[in-house]
């Protein structure tokens, strides 16, 4: 006859290791020549993106040479202080590459405060194009009446701004990204122009005028503005791109850790983070690689705010579960010792009741698996005592005396024993609850060469990054 025995560790034991593993929250910093390639990457990121903006300008500026000298003029104005805005973006951005280093928050305040700052330069630049544009507006407008009745002079001037809205217009349709800043305004006024160019043709000239005047102007205005969102974007995204790189150098150097004591002291034991996490850090990799993708796609995160989510809030929510996975992985092998512990208590116990050791194992010969071990009696009697880990997101564990063959027919006796057991193991500081009874075990846990050769199953998913 056999009879079972069950001891479950309480849920408090649990947490006193997860507290223990605490110290793993703090995270290994990279080696410098990773961080210089990191620096190095960021720069070539930058000068990329300036090297576009650049290219994109001087062929503007190539066009205007078949404008007038009025948009000349006035573009001549626009280009200065998109330079000087140029400039002082690239000052900012050198600055801060500079003093990038392994972790996010040494340098998230200075980059939040790069942000702002480049996007009240950028507003100031907007707000002073408005203002030249609006007075250019109004400029044209008091010149006008002296052009009506003179239908020549109205036709050329007319087919003049025309001329200038359509040299605009497909500038900025074949170079800036008007439908990721302003979805559908480009459409909107070249199909003003169309309209225009119809009224001429009509001969409406003078009509036209006005239009033609409006409508250059606020193309003009579109393409500065659309140049300044695309530089912000442009910044965004390198520093978007930098602090994912940074994040997955974390993830590489946080691979393997120091082991825990129960007192949170670390010692020489190494922890495989992935293994003990049940692969979380690989799942936390490729969840960095996705969102890298998604930043260094042209059709990625389509505004300066979904850039700005990645780096203010999406990559330091990666941090912290990185910081979560270390920790659950410190407790995880923790709690292999726990059990390993528990086991051992109990057999002590038996043997001093007149028991001997005859083996031990884990299932599938894996540390994370539940933890056997048998002992004997000359009588002829086997108890089998398996501390495994219970299914479920938190690893509390439960300590399971199965006997085999007793001699020793009073369930009251083996009661006694496994309380004898419990009070052992809350001598030693272990807290479990009182002893149950489970019924007839299954005649294979007494085998050990079996159970080691079962395959361990991982009783807990990955960890997750919570959803926003």
């Amino acid at each position: 006859m056999s009879r079972g025995k069950r001891i479950v560790v309480d849920e408090a034991e649990w947490q006193r290791l997860h507290q223990a593993a605490r110290s793993l929250r703090e995270l290994n910093q990279s080696l410098p020549s990773l961080l210089d390639d990191v620096r190095r990457t960021t720069r070539r990121d930058f000068e990329r993106g300036f090297a576009t903006v650049e290219a994109r300008q001087r062929e503007f500026e190539k066009s205007l040479s078949a404008a007038g000298k009025q948009m000349n003029d006035l573009e001549k104005r626009t280009a200065k202080r998109l330079e000087e805005h140029a400039r002082r973006m690239a000052e900012q951005e050198a600055e801060l590459i500079g003093r990038i280093d392994a972790g996010l928050t040494d340098v998230r305040a200075e980059t939040h405060a790069l942000i702002e700052t480049e996007h009240r330069w950028t507003e100031e630049v907007l707000a002073a194009e408005r203002a030249e544009r609006t007075r250019q507006v109004s400029e044209l407008q008091e010149g006008m009446s002296e052009l009506f009745g003179d239908r020549a002079r109205a036709t050329a001037r007319a087919t003049e701004s025309l001329q200038q809205a359509v040299l605009v217009a497909g500038h900025i349709r074949r170079h800036l990204p008007h439908e990721r800043f302003a979805p559908g305004r480009l459409a909107q006024l070249e199909q003003r122009i169309e309209r225009a160019e119809a009224n001429l043709g009509a001969g409406f000239s003078e009509a036209t005028l006005a239009a033609a005047e409006e409508c250059w102007l606020q193309l003009g205005e579109l393409r500065v503005a659309l140049e300044l969102r695309d530089r912000e974007w442009r910044t965004m995204r390198s520093l978007a791109d930098g602090s994912l790189r940074r994040l997955a150098d974390q993830v590489d150097h946080n691979r393997r850790r120091s082991g825990v004591n129960i007192d949170g002291s670390l010692n020489d034991s190494e922890v495989d983070v992935d293994r003990w996490s049940s692969g979380s850090l690989t799942l936390l990799d490729r969840q960095i690689e996705a969102e890298l993708r998604r930043v260094r796609e042209e059709s990625g995160p389509s505004s300066v705010e979904d850039m700005r989510q990645v780096f203010e809030h999406r990559v330091p929510r990666m941090y912290e579960h990185l910081k979560d996975i270390n920790q659950l992985a410190g407790a995880e092998q923790l709690a292999s010792q726990v059990r390993a512990d528990v086991a051992s208590t109990a057999v002590d116990v038996l043997i001093e009741n007149g028991y001997e050791m005859d083996g031990w194992t884990y299932q599938g010969g894996d540390e994370r698996g539940a933890f056997t071990a048998k002992v004997n009696h000359e009588d002829g009697s086997e108890i089998v005592i398996t501390v495994s880990q219970l299914p479920g997101e938190r690893p509390d564990c439960v300590l399971e005396m199965a006997t085999f063959h007793d001699a020793v027919g009073a369930d009251e006796i083996r009661l006694r024993r496994a309380r004898s057991l419990a009070a052992r193991l809350r001598d030693a500081g272990i807290q479990v609850r009182e002893p149950e009874a489970t019924g007839e075990p299954e005649p294979g846990l007494a085998d050990l060469r079996r159970i080691e050769q079962t395959a361990y199953v991982p009783t807990r998913s990955p960890l997750r990054i919570e959803a926003e």
